[in-house]
């Protein structure tokens, strides 16, 4: 489980061993030669958890990730309630939505920073930075085409920016669109809402074998079913399981087996029960089409399902069938 927390001193070696990973791609920093942790001791001291906090990601007492918000244009103070924000995650742990998860997290503490406004730039070849933007809702205001040389090639900037408070407008939806966005939970209590996400969560692990067996190295589905339960424990924002349901998304596409796309998609379903309860709906229906397609049958996996949920959940938690 991936945990977040203020950066210490302790995490600079680690903060910098992440940054220097980045370099050789060519597509997420400026600099082209590694860079030495004496070197960055100013640069951390200057962060300030109360205005512009540098935080981590922890996962098994590894740090994996790191996002901070900087000070805008040198730090005139026309600029104090706009920030620029980075994320760099180890290359081993990119690709499994803990980037998504920074920033996100990092998003949803702006109010209580004072920010208003977030600036990323990023190079315009960048495209894993450019979907993340889209999806948190960021726009790109603008572009700087060929005023870098890297890796012997020129490249642009593109400068992007998030309104805080107007994120989700324009932000892309927290799944594809099964599960009908606009039936929300009116009719349940927030005890109901939880044990209903709880389940989707139970329903998704159930048959995510089928997508970690064919692909052992993608935690994207198994973090966002980890997500459901958080956010059913009052443990993370509904932002943060949103960010992990895209994720888990994000895997479904990329898996050409149908049980295991399938079962991605269950995840990615039970994350985002918290935003809207009609996706535990869609995470049941989901796991049953992982079922059939691995089997032929669902009906075993459907009588599973039914042993689990909550005879008082039964009208708004029962599946209509399989989703192709």
């Amino acid at each position: 489980m991936i945990t977040i927390r203020d950066a210490n001193e302790a995490d600079l070696p680690a903060i910098v061993d992440i940054y220097n990973q980045s370099i050789p791609s060519g597509r997420a920093t400026a600099d082209t030669r590694p860079i030495a942790v004496a070197d960055r001791v100013d640069w951390f001291r200057s962060f300030d958890p109360a205005r512009r906090p540098i935080w981590v990601a922890e996962e098994g007492g590894r740090v994996v990730g790191c996002v901070y918000l900087s000070w805008f244009y040198h730090a005139r103070p026309a600029y104090d309630k706009t920030a620029e924000i980075s994320t760099y995650i180890a290359t081993d742990h990119q690709r499994k939505g803990v980037g998504t998860l920074l920033k996100t997290k990092m998003i949803e503490a702006c109010p209580r920073l004072g920010v208003e406004n977030i600036v990323s730039m990023y190079f315009d070849h960048n495209k894993a930075t450019d979907k993340v933007n889209q999806r948190l809702g960021f726009k790109v205001v603008g572009h700087l085409p060929e005023i870098a040389e890297v890796l012997g090639k020129k490249r642009g900037l593109k400068i992007a920016l998030l309104r805080i408070g107007k994120e989700r407008k324009g932000a892309a939806p927290a799944s594809e669109p099964a599960a009908d966005e606009t039936e929300h939970t009116g009719r349940l209590d927030a005890q109901q809402h939880r044990d209903l996400a709880l389940w989707a969560a139970d329903c998704a692990e159930h048959v995510l074998p089928h997508f970690e067996q064919r692909h052992p190295d993608d935690g994207r589905p198994r973090q966002a079913i980890e997500a459901a339960r958080a956010w059913a424990r009052g443990e993370i924002e509904v932002g943060s399981a949103r960010a992990a349901a895209l994720e888990a998304h994000a895997a479904a596409r990329s898996a050409a087996e149908p049980s295991a796309r399938a079962a991605a998609r269950a995840a990615g379903h039970a994350a985002a029960a918290g935003h809207v309860a009609e996706h535990a709906r869609a995470a049941a229906s989901y796991a049953l089409n992982a079922a059939k397609a691995a089997t032929g049958s669902d009906a075993a996996e459907s009588d599973w399902q039914l042993e689990r949920l909550p005879k008082r959940l039964w009208p708004v938690g029962l599946p209509a069938g399989s989703r192709e």
